[in-house]
């Protein structure tokens, strides 16, 4: 199997990725804009003194975080309880830098067009959680970290994922469709009956990351040499991790537990008779395709 146009397709997720990111800068700005002329209120800041296990931001639940920029501060709910859980909060258009999420379970949570960097993510539960909205994405970016984190039941489409590190990360019953991971480090990560329609993971470094649906079909990559598809499995893509030391034009698929010698792909040439030749005027040309029955025209 010949692997064809892999540098084209990963310069299009790059440049589909800035898009996303540009697009939700000038959204946030044009409906900060909008927010100041309603409301006449404008953004707020809350920072803390970097003591991100004693410097507390507390959320209530029922609550509406608007505009709110909150830097270096641990993140947690009113109650005082080992595990914190949050329900029912609306996260909308915030950007938290540097805070820490431990030990809480976020339910039945918005969060809308919020942008996550550098933060931690330990032992963190969502469930029930949408986190998206046309045009109002989130964004996780600048080395996050995410560690025993769990997704359940969550709407993460069109999410990004840039830069991040990745460890013991379960999406459960979620949809991921086209979600962009780049950049990140993947280990010991699992997707259990996710829509992963357009899901795309590019530039990143992934170790034991593993697929599986309801009938208990999996797709795991910890064997570097076998791997089963589930049955409505249509298509596999290999980017191999060292491109520079392997030669792209020899790798080869092949069906069952044995391995054979590496077979050259064959192809064949099919004469066509047309009735005139094919013309071109500027832009406009004309084009070949093949009906069902068989004939070119």
């Amino acid at each position: 199997m010949q692997l064809r146009n892999v540098e084209k397709i990963k310069k299009s997720i790059n440049i589909e990725l800035e898009n996303r990111i540009n697009n939700h800068k000038k959204n946030y700005h044009l409906q900060l804009n909008l927010y100041n002329n309603e409301s006449s209120k404008y953004e707020n800041y809350i920072r803390g003194d970097k003591d991100l296990d004693e410097d507390n931001y507390n959320i209530e639940d029922k609550d509406k975080i608007l505009f709110t920029h909150i830097e270096d501060k641990r993140i947690k709910g009113y109650i005082n309880k080992d595990l914190n859980v949050i329900s029912y909060v609306e996260f909308d258009k915030n950007n938290f830098k540097r805070c820490k999420f431990k030990d809480i379970i976020f339910k039945d949570c918005i969060f809308n067009a919020n942008v996550f960097s550098k933060c931690i993510f330990e032992n963190v539960s969502f469930e029930n959680c949408r986190f998206y909205k046309p045009d109002n994405i989130n964004i996780f970016s600048d080395e996050c970290i995410f560690m025993k984190i769990i997704f359940k039941n969550c709407n993460l489409e069109n999410s990004v994922f840039k830069e991040c590190r990745i460890s013991d990360l379960k999406f459960i019953e979620s949809t991921l469709e086209h979600a962009i991971f780049s950049n990140v480090l993947i280990e010991n990560n699992q997707i259990s009956d996710c829509d992963c329609r357009g899901l795309k993971i590019i530039n990143s470094t992934i170790e034991k990351f593993r697929f599986e649906d309801k009938n208990g079909n999996k797709l795991g990559s910890q064997n570097a040499r076998t791997i089963t598809t589930p049955n409505d499995c249509c298509y596999l893509y290999v980017y191999p991790k060292y491109a520079t030391t392997i030669d792209l034009n020899v790798i080869q698929l092949e069906e069952g537990t044995v391995a054979t010698t590496y077979e050259p792909y064959q192809g064949n040439k099919s004469s066509i008779l047309l009735p005139c030749q094919l013309e071109k005027v500027g832009d406009v040309s004309d084009r070949l395709f093949r009906r069902e029955n068989g004939i070119w025209c």
